[in-house]
This record gives C-alpha cells, structure tokens and sequence, in this order.
C-alpha cells in the first residue's frame, strides 16, 4: 500500500507540466542571476556606460547567430539533450564571463552565452507545446508564469546574496550546480512529447515568412512595453513624480506579479472563454494601463497603470510562440525561431527610438505614442485559431 501512495505521489510531482515547468524556472533563474549581477561586473572592469551596452549587445548577436539553424541543431540532438547541452553550457559561460578580466572577453563569454540561452528558451517553448498537443491540455501560459515567478525569486536572492558578500563567482558556481540538480530530475522525470505532426524529412531555416509577421504583429505590443517599462519606468516615477529611487524601484516588480498572476490563470480563461476574447480583453487592459500612467497626477495611479499594463501584455508571449509551434507543426522549432528574431530585431532598434522621442518631447509622450501597438494587435489577433 505504501509503495502505492509514493508512486501515486510522485505522478503527482512530477508531471510532463511540472517538469517542464522547472525548465522554464531553469531559464528564469539564469536570466535573473546574470541581469542581477553584470552591474558589479561592469564596475569592476571599470566599463562606461557605452562600452558596457557594447559588450551587452554580444549576447544578442549570439542569439542572432545561431537563430537559423535552430531546426538542425534540435533535429539532431532532441529535445531532453538540447536542455542538457546548453542548459548547462549557458551556466558554465556565465561563470567563465564574470571571471573576464577585460570588456572584450566578457562579450567573447556572453556571445556564448546568447547562443546557448536562445537554444534552450526556444526548446523549452517547444516542449511546451508538444505537451499540450500530446496530453490535450493547455500548460504554455502557466510555464510563462512560472518563468516570471522564478525571475522575481532569483533576482530577490540574488539581492540577498550581494548583501552577504558573496563574491559573483560563486554565485555562478552556485548556478551551475542548481543547473546540475534540476537537469537530473528533468532526465530521469520529464515524459518528452513526440513533435507535433510527426517528424519532418525536410530541414529548414528560421526564415520569417507571412505567417510569422502576422504573429508578430499581435506579439509586438508585448515585446516593446515589456522591454521598454523594464529600462524606463523607474526613471519615469523618478523625474515625472520626483520619487526616490527606492520607491521607484518598485515598478518592475509591481508589473511583473501581475504578469505573473496572469499567466497562471490564462490557460484556463482560454479554456474557458477562447483565446480570441481573452486577448481581445487584455489587449483593452494594455490601452487602459498606458492612459493611466500617461495622465496619471501621483505615483498611485501610475502603479494602477502598471497592474494593468501587466495583466494586458502577460498572455503575449505565451499565445504567440504557441501558435507559432502549432502552425509550425513539424517544422515547429524554425517558427518559434523566426518570432524569436524578429522579437531581437525589434528589441535592438526600439529602444534608442524612444530614447530620442523621449528626449525631443517628454516622458509622458513617449509612453503615450506606444498605445499604437495594442492598436496594431486588435488587427492581428483575429488571426489567431482557437
């Protein structure tokens, strides 16, 4: 009897969505870890502020390098042992780049590092649709959820761990060892999924094709408010309501649980109610959100804008690569690859854009100008299939 409850207990654990949920998780804390802890880095090579974004953009061209053959290199390794590969690659290239002892071999580490994060965060998204294919369940927003969650957590311990002293180094060491343990159970527990449509003959490249641009246009309100709330919005409390710096510093993670809390209800909305009126709905949260921290007379309301801008932009991501997965279907790999370039092609030209309209107007304007995307997605999204 007891051996039956523990293995009854353990199906429970450790499902296909949990396990693949971990993975998601995996990335996160990476992500986390590294974002949370380059500022040292740049203070301890003494970079500037122009050349530190130089070295930044080394991990970008990674991802950007090896995008097209994404197809192949999945293809010939599989699903479980591209998680092994370069799950763990990424984490050993984080440790080697903290160690860098110039601007120039820090980049060499992070181009390395790109390569192998953008390998296993388009795997995890394709593992992600095979299991709902497979089991006939909807998991790729609660897995996005998760993804955020794990990112508040380690950039919180990671806070925690820059406050004990603990030297960059070993906190990387530490990385690669919880990269070790997780990858362990994700072996021996994760059920892979078979591809959707079966296994095509034929190799491809990530090649946007029309598809992908329609795709791209629902995603793309997403992309940029996520991006840009991310590297402005503490300097928006701080000069539009002369806030402190502390008080300020809580935008991103106000806006991130409401992500958070969104993506871990959004598969069953979608269930429930179609995905076409629920990113209907949210794309309407994103325009009231936007207004909100647009015309908003106090830090309170802004924050309001945030919540809301959070809740409208949370299924984007998810919705996205998931269709693209499905229309993909064998080939599923190269159309999340493509979303995914065209998601680095924006990220790389937006930002300076609104810097300079920021600059040659205000604030409040630019952050006004971006209500055209969630615009854009009422067009794109009556494209997508239940």
């Amino acid at each position: 009897m007891k051996e039956t409850s523990d293995k009854s207990l353990r199906d429970v654990i450790f499902t296909p969505k949990n396990m693949i949920s971990l993975a998601f998780a995996l990335h996160a804390i990476q992500v986390g870890s590294l974002i949370s802890r380059l500022p040292e880095v740049q203070r301890d090579l003494e970079l500037g502020e122009f050349a530190f974004s130089l070295v930044l953009i080394a991990a970008t061209l990674g991802f950007l390098v090896s995008t097209p053959f994404t197809d192949r290199v999945i293809r010939k390794l599989g699903i479980k042992a591209t998680f092994h590969v370069f799950f763990l690659f990424c984490a050993v290239a984080q440790a080697i780049a903290v160690l860098m002892p110039s601007g120039i071999g820090l980049g060499a580490a992070l181009f390395f590092a790109g390569i192998a994060g953008n390998y296993t965060n388009i795997a995890i998204n394709i593992e992600a649709d095979r299991i709902e294919a497979r089991d006939g369940v909807r998991i790729m927003n609660f897995c996005h959820g998760i993804w955020a969650v794990a990112l508040l957590v380690s950039t919180g311990l990671a806070t925690g761990i820059i406050a004990l002293e603990i030297s960059v180094f070993l906190h990387f060491v530490g990385i690669v060892i919880v990269t070790g343990v997780c990858l362990v159970l994700i072996q021996v527990r994760l059920d892979a999924a078979p591809p959707r449509g079966g296994t095509s003959k034929k190799q491809t490249w990530a090649i946007p094709d029309r598809s992908t641009f329609i795709l791209f246009g629902y995603l793309s309100y997403g992309v940029v408010l996520e991006w840009l709330i991310k590297g402005w919005a503490i300097i928006y409390f701080r000069e539009i309501f002369a806030t402190s710096d502390t008080y300020a510093s809580l935008a991103l993670p106000v806006m991130i649980f409401a992500i958070a809390f969104a993506r871990l209800r959004a598969d069953i909305w979608i269930t429930q109610w179609g995905v076409i009126k629920v990113t209907t709905i949210l794309l309407l949260s994103t325009c009231v959100g936007i207004v909100f921290l647009v015309v908003a007379p106090s830090p309170g309301l802004a924050f309001a804008g945030l919540v809301f801008i959070g809740l409208g932009i949370s299924v984007s991501y998810p919705v996205a690569f998931s269709t693209a997965a499905r229309w993909g279907g064998a080939n599923a790999a190269d159309r999340v690859a493509a979303m995914s370039l065209m998601q680095q092609f924006v990220l790389i030209a937006i930002p300076p854009i609104f810097g300079m309209l920021a600059q040659a107007s205000s604030l409040r304007i630019g952050f006004a100008v971006l209500i055209l995307f969630p615009i854009m997605g009422f067009f794109f999204n009556r494209k997508l299939a239940d």
